[in-house]
């Protein structure tokens, strides 16, 4: 008998389709033959698929320890009990989690536990679909920012700032000229921002621009030095 076509087989038709019942993860290169956690290494089978998958690499690879051990942790029942008792397990694992919580000790070592261990590709990518949100732009929906400054060049900021406002972003893509705009009409003159120096011609002050006293001039007083070079501390009031 050929185990390794009817596996081939197995795993073929596993690709192709969409399972929405209980089911199970399956590596179809296993790690101990040098298989990854990569997307196009995984398939979901049914639990008695999965029975069987297991099964198969040890008749194709029967000198290999791992396989041998990974089947004989399911080989105390055929595979409809198999599949029959692991949907009932996961049923009642379902029904006993529910509502539970952890404590807050459990969430610190669960935490520490998975600090350091490195995030795969594929994880990596899930997350960043779970976190992405859908984003409507001119009757298209876009998935994430990326997405739609891929297909229409309107950046995050021009989305919020000018389309969600009624205005059309698209005269500003590469113009940073209206944030000059916007910034002159909230920034006040320089002259009113803080406090300025003024003198009498023997004295001088720091003071307000709208405090500047009668009489007195905009700057500082000449700066002398004395016989060493140095700058002389002039009189201030």
């Amino acid at each position: 008998m050929d185990y390794l076509k009817i596996y081939e087989n197995l795993m073929e038709r596993s690709r192709n389709r969409t399972l929405h019942e209980y089911k199970e993860k399956h590596h179809i290169i296993p790690k101990c033959l040098g298989g990854n956690d990569n997307i196009d290494n995984l398939v979901s089978l049914t639990p008695e698929e999965h029975y069987i998958a297991h099964l198969l690499l040890v008749k194709i690879y029967p000198k290999n320890s791992k396989l041998i051990f990974a089947a004989n942790m399911m080989a105390n029942r055929n595979n409809k009990s198999y599949g029959w008792i692991k949907r009932l397990f996961s049923i009642e694992q379902s029904n006993s989690m529910t509502g539970y919580k952890h404590s807050e000790e459990s969430r610190k070592k669960m935490s520490l536990s998975r600090k350091d261990v490195p995030k795969t590709e594929h994880f990596k990518n899930i997350m960043k679909i779970k976190k992405t949100k859908d984003i409507e732009y001119l009757e298209n929906v876009y998935k994430g920012w990326d997405e739609l400054k891929l297909a229409t060049n309107v950046s995050r900021h021009l989305y919020l700032k000018f389309y969600k406002n009624g205005i059309d972003p698209v005269p500003y893509i590469n113009n940073n000229s209206y944030g000059i705009v916007e910034k002159a009409k909230t920034t006040p003159p320089k002259a009113a921002l803080g406090k300025k120096w003024f003198n009498n011609g023997s004295a001088e002050t720091y003071c307000n621009i709208n405090q500047q006293p009668n009489g007195w001039i905009r700057g500082r007083l000449p700066r002398l030095k004395d016989e060493k070079g140095r700058f002389q501390k002039e009189k201030s009031i």
